[in-house]
Formats: structure tokens, sequence, C-alpha cells
């Protein structure tokens, strides 16, 4: 997103994403005196993205969206107050002077991916959390916080399928038609995979009527995703591109001048920078084959939001003891590296998930409801909020802009405030795409991704029970480890050369488990030093 500035008498506002952000903060700062917590109230009441930055003569204030989708930093500093404020964390440190970087969040950053709370890589540099306001008094070293969102249901939606079909499908509705008042007339580009999620936007946005549209995939040749997405680009008549790249191009990327700018320009010193579809995209603009003033529509991150990650262990049992709770957000966020999972940096990682959800030791029990709401909370407001969302970087590097449906704060509060009856298994959103089932797309079009084409696939499954009687299972497995280099994320393994992927295969988790490994050594850091 583009940075603006509005000014009024006095009272300069510098925004990205919505303008109404602006207004809004410019309308409420009209009496020096206004706090975060009214602010923050106003903010509610915006549905799309933003974040924004104004200063009066007595305060500076700050903001950013319920998903933290544009990054806001601070530099603390004993020598001075206010701190220095901006959307690069970069640029708020001192020239020529040495990073002092934060042990604990290295560690986490190698376990995780990114790092928790407001902390960055760097000591002395702080940012915004999802959905957070915060001001300080320029005459005093008085700071104040408050949220305009938290991850956290406020009124439980009654379990009435029709009713919930409903209410589903105007809040869907509403969502879509701001993602197309914020495009106007622009071409929008959907990079569609073999899953749900991009599928129902783009079949949204053709059932609506938006005009200029095309869908782009792409990864190792004949993958399960591409194909499921040519069928359906074809059923909805929408141009559908492959975007088949040479493999030099993503063995050149490691260490290229490139790269190293685009972890520069996204990695906010706090999360590993998201490369999903970097390379993809940068093949399309050298092609000529990215329309001008496109914008990217992507599918993030319905799987998430409708239910996707809930674990059978919290959702089935009535009670959930703390301790297992802990256990299943470290089972998900903090296991990037098996070797990294010592009693050192478990223990590391359960004290902090206690400290951040504000749970009592020692350990007690939680109602189901309640163990689910916080395992949601965790996963919103760090990895979602703090590596998920930051793709759309990729977007901003290359000139685009960018719409996010699935993370319009309508469609967010609506699933938030959702039983787990409906959320689990996504039951509801399955349901309803079923239901409304836009030319068969989600009928008579598979969903079904593996990890390899469909022969590929049966010949391995062949294989895997022939090995299993012959070696084991758990030799089996070793074996297979090596199969990965070649299945639809073999792309991406393709960057670090089969020789780095041989040597790790046994306890990395996924490709970003070698590029933090990279951006870690970019720092400095061996990500070894924390195996022990």
């Amino acid at each position: 997103m583009k940075w603006r500035t509005l000014e009024f008498n006095g009272l300069i506002v510098k925004y990205c994403g919505a303008v109404s952000a602006a207004e809004t903060m410019k309308f409420t700062l009209k009496n020096n005196a206004v706090g975060p917590e009214i602010i923050a109230v106003e903010l509610s009441k915006i549905q799309s993205h933003y974040a924004v930055i104004a200063q009066t003569e007595n305060a500076i204030y700050a903001a950013v969206d319920h998903v933290r989708s544009t990054p806001i930093f601070w530099k603390n500093s004993k020598h001075s107050h206010p701190p220095v404020v901006g959307h690069d964390a970069r640029k708020l440190e001192t020239k020529n002077s040495k990073r002092s970087y934060d042990e604990e969040a290295l560690r986490e950053v190698a376990m995780a991916g990114y790092v928790t709370g407001s902390n960055t890589l760097v000591s002395s540099i702080s940012q915004l959390e999802a959905g957070e306001v915060r001001f300080w008094c320029r005459n005093t070293s008085e700071i104040k916080s408050a949220f305009s969102y938290r991850h956290w249901p406020t009124e439980i939606i009654e379990n009435c399928t029709k009713a919930q079909h409903e209410r589903l499908g105007q809040v869907i509705d509403s969502a879509i038609v701001r993602t197309m008042n914020f495009a106007g007339s622009r071409p929008i580009i959907v990079p569609l995979s073999g899953g749900l999620d991009s599928r129902f936007v783009l079949t949204k946005l053709v059932e609506h009527g938006y005009g200029p549209l095309q869908a782009i995939s792409y990864g190792p040749k004949n993958n399960p995703d591409a194909e499921i997405a040519r069928l359906v680009s074809k059923r909805l008549r929408i141009p559908w591109t492959y975007l088949k790249t040479p493999i030099n191009n993503y063995r050149a990327l490691l260490g290229s001048e490139l790269l190293n700018r685009y972890w520069e320009y996204s990695d906010g010193l706090s999360t590993v920078p998201n490369h999903q579809d970097l390379i993809p995209l940068i093949t399309m603009a050298k092609a000529g084959d990215l329309p001008e003033n496109s914008i990217i529509v992507n599918g993030q991150t319905g799987d998430f939001l409708t239910g996707g990650h809930i674990p059978a262990a919290l959702a089935c049992r009535p009670t959930i003891n703390s301790d297992l709770l802990i256990q299943e957000i470290i089972g998900k966020h903090y296991g990037l590296w098996k070797n990294l999972m010592v009693p050192e940096n478990l223990s590391y990682a359960h004290d902090r998930i206690r400290s951040h959800l504000a749970l009592p030791e020692p350990s007690t029990d939680l109602s189901s409801r309640t163990a689910v709401a916080l395992f949601e909370l965790w996963e919103h407001k760090e990895r979602q909020a703090k590596y998920v969302v930051n793709g759309q970087r990729i977007y901003e590097f290359l000139g685009l802009e960018w719409g996010l449906p699935l993370w319009d704060r309508e469609f967010v509060e609506f699933w938030r405030d959702t039983t787990i009856t409906d959320k689990f298994k996504q039951s509801l959103y399955k349901s309803w795409l079923l239901h409304w089932d836009y030319r068969g797309v989600f009928t008579e079009i598979s969903n079904k991704v593996t990890a390899w084409p469909t022969t590929t696939s049966s010949i391995i499954a062949a294989m895997a029970i022939s090995l299993r009687l012959v070696a084991g299972r758990t030799q089996r497995d070793r074996i297979f480890r090596y199969l990965n280099y070649y299945d639809r994320f073999g792309d991406h393994y393709k960057v670090f050369g089969f020789r780095t992927f041989a040597q790790y295969a046994q306890v990395l988790r996924n490709p970003t488990s070698l590029y933090v490994k990279a951006w870690l050594q970019s720092h400095g850091f061996d990500i070894a030093s924390f195996a022990h």
C-alpha cells in the first residue's frame, strides 16, 4: 500500500490503505487531549485495511488494523521522547551504530519464523500488535495503548444452519463488494491454487460481475494445484496463466542482490519474509504480463478463520488443561526445526506462550471454548499477523497494490464469534460452499490437492506400502523425506539445491525452515547454535 499524507491545522496524518482511517484520526484529534481508547473505538468501525501515524503539537499516535496488514514500528531511546515512529524498521536504526540483537527473539525466530508480542530482533525497536493504537505524549513520559480489535469471541452466534448460511452469505458479499470498490475498474489478478479459498474469492468476483479478471498459478510442472486451478478458470471462463519459471531462476535467488533487497524491504526485523509467489510474479513482470495498475487479490487466510487450524485435542473434550493448550501451540508454531525441540527451547516457548496469554501458573483446566479461543488468538496475532499477511510485501515490492477480502474485518468477526461446532474441520464454511456451488466449481471440481501429480501419487503410495512391509515405518518415513524435494513445494527447495535439502531433510518441516536458516545467517547467526 502507498503511504499518503493529510494535513489539517498543524495536524499531520500519514496513512496507507483506507483513507477513512486517516479521516477518523484527523476528526478525533481535533481535541489534542484525545486518548487512544477513543480512537480505538472509532477505528473499530472500519472494515478495510489501514495503518496510520499522526503527529500533533503534543503527541504522536499510531494505529494498525485488525490484522496488522501494514506494520508500524517505533524505536525506544533513553535519550529521546517521544520515540521515532515509522513503517520501516531499518530506517529507525541509527546510522553506523552496531545493531543490538535480542537473543531470545533470535531463538524464537529460529523455532517459529517470527518474533511474538511487540518485540523485534533488535532490542531497541518494537512493533505495534494487530489492532493496536498507541499514544506517546511529547511533554511527559506518558505512553498509552488500546486495541481497536482483539481476536476474542464477543458473542456466540447460535448454531442454526439456515440462519448461519444467510448471515455468512451477506458478510461474504459485503467483503467482496468492498474489494471491488477499492479496485475500481483496475485489473484484478488472483493467484489460484487447488484449494478452497482462492477458488472462492475468484468465483465470487465472477458472480458479482467484476470486469478485468485473471487467474495465475505456478509451481512444479504438472503439479495438482495448477491442474485444478486450470479447470476452475475454464469453468468460470476466466483467463488463466500457468507461470512456468525456469529452475535456474530459483537457484539464482539465494544470495542475490534481488533477494537481499526484498528481505530488507519486507522483514521488519521481526519475521522471515514470505516467499510464496515472489519468483513467479517477478517472472511475470519481466515478461510484461502484469497489466498496468494490477491489483493482487488472494485467498488469505480462509483456512484459519473458518476453523481449519483447530486441533481435535482442543475441540473434542469438555475441559482442556492449560499445559495441553500450550503443547498444541508449540507443536503448531515452534516446530520449524525438529533439532531445536530441545528442553531449553521448549521451556522458553512454554513460558513465552503462558506469559502472552496470561495463563496462570500452575496449570489449570479451561473450557473447550476458552482453549480454542486462546489457540486462535495466538494464531491470529502472531503467525497470521506477523508471517502470513507479510506475504503482501511481495506485491508492494513489485509496485502492486493488493486486496484481502477474507481478511475483511466483518468476515473475520463473523468467524471469531462462531461456535466450535460450526468451525471445527471448517464444517459451516464447507457446507456453505457446497450449498452455494456457483457453476458447480465446488462439487464438480475436486479440491483434493496431493503432494505429487495423480499418477505419481499412486506409484508413491504403492512404494510406501512395500517399504513399510520391508523396512518398517520409521525407515520408510526417513526415505520418503527425500522425495519432498520433488513435491508441490519443490521449487522452493530448489532455491537451496538438493545437497542442502538432503543435509537437513530429516529435521526441517518445510521450505520456510530453510528460508529461516538463510535469513538468520544473513544477520550473522547460525541456526545450529540454538540446538543446544
